[in-house]
């Protein structure tokens, strides 16, 4: 498996391709394409547009993988726990908080021309903290709520390998983190399971913590531990038959992402294959391409509708102008306010 600046290029095809089915979804959902969509035949434009908000758990599942990969054998007190979590705020924050600012400021035009509430204070604090779906304000953009939950995901983990560390030193029992994490995961399906159904508080993250472990235990299969890579494929089964049985597409997508990472870490002709120029580079700007691309498509279909008459050319159009702008805008995020970031993130590991 190649690495790039300790970045592993398949994984950045993942997340190019999420993306970019996300921003798909969004085309759909705003209902920005309406005769392109309706031209296509029924599967197509569900799989190419309507199913693209299955990209959240891919993302999940790459964010659990990297995270596992990243905090082994690093947290093992509530001082590195909190190191941890703050490198990763670094990282996370900076993006985030200029489209929170984006999305007021897009919110405070639209209420000026055509009336409805604007956001307000306590609003805009609680986005700032990550806590606007536990505090029930409307979200200032619908992509949010994912950034809160992969908030409290950090937190929690963070918590957990923490509490796997102190049982290793009690017990003194060989690979205690690994087994900790993959019981907490077991645990955790009881939820798509429906077993248990409570997320304990509004906008928890419990209901779907099953996704992020699952790219967990990936990760930690990856030293060839027969044991970790049984219960790694065990898990994904698991999902699947969840999926298919319960029609629970957020577990089937799960399992289905999960399953591909676990066979592109151990072929290196599947991860050449897959690592593809074009989305292994959209994989670097794909955070920003995530945050951004909802107000940076609203304001191109807006050009172009005014320039355009409505019908399936201005479709085209509108797509390939939606797509170049967003790739544009989120690769000039990446290198004025993601890269400064991640270098920032890096210090304060050290």
């Amino acid at each position: 498996m190649s690495k790039t600046n300790n970045r592993i290029p398949f994984l950045d095809t993942i997340r190019g391709f999420a993306a970019l089915w996300v921003v798909l979804f969004h085309c759909a959902e705003g209902q920005h394409l309406p005769t392109l969509i309706r031209d296509l035949p029924g599967w197509l434009g569900t799989a190419v547009f309507f199913a693209g908000h299955l990209g959240v758990p891919i993302f999940f599942v790459l964010s659990g993988f990297v995270l596992a990969r990243i905090s082994a054998g690093k947290i093992d007190s509530g001082r590195s726990a909190a190191r941890f979590l703050a490198q990763r705020l670094i990282r996370l924050s900076p993006p985030y908080y200029l489209a929170v600012f984006v999305g007021v400021g897009q919110l405070l035009v639209k209420s000026h021309a055509e009336g409805g509430a604007a956001p307000n204070v306590p609003q805009v604090l609680a986005h700032l903290t990550y806590s606007q779906d536990i505090l029930g304000f409307d979200p200032l953009n619908t992509i949010f709520w994912t950034l809160a939950i992969e908030v409290q995901f950090y937190v929690a983990f963070a918590l957990l390998l923490w509490a796997a560390h102190a049982l290793v030193r009690a017990t003194k029992a060989a690979d205690s983190n690994a087994w900790f994490v993959v019981a907490a995961a077991f645990t955790a399906l009881l939820w798509p399971l429906h077993v248990v159904e409570t997320p304990f508080w509004r906008g928890g993250f419990i209901g779907l913590w099953y996704s992020f472990l699952c790219g967990s235990l990936v990760a930690l299969s990856n030293n060839r531990s027969r044991p970790r890579e049984i219960a790694a494929l065990t898990y994904i089964a698991a999902l699947a038959v969840i999926g298919v049985c319960l029609a629970d597409t957020f577990a089937l997508a799960t399992a289905v992402a999960a399953l591909f990472v676990f066979a592109a870490e151990r072929s290196a002709a599947l991860a050449r294959a897959v690592s593809l120029g074009p989305l292994t580079s959209l994989g670097l700007v794909s955070y920003s391409l995530y945050l951004f691309h909802n107000p940076v498509t609203g304001i191109v279909s807006r050009i172009v509708r005014r320039a355009m008459p409505a019908g399936l050319a201005s479709d085209i159009v509108l797509l390939g102008s939606v797509l170049t702008a967003c790739i544009a805008f989120a690769a000039l995020m990446y290198v004025v306010i993601e890269k400064p970031a991640m270098r920032w993130s890096h210090r304060f590991a050290r």
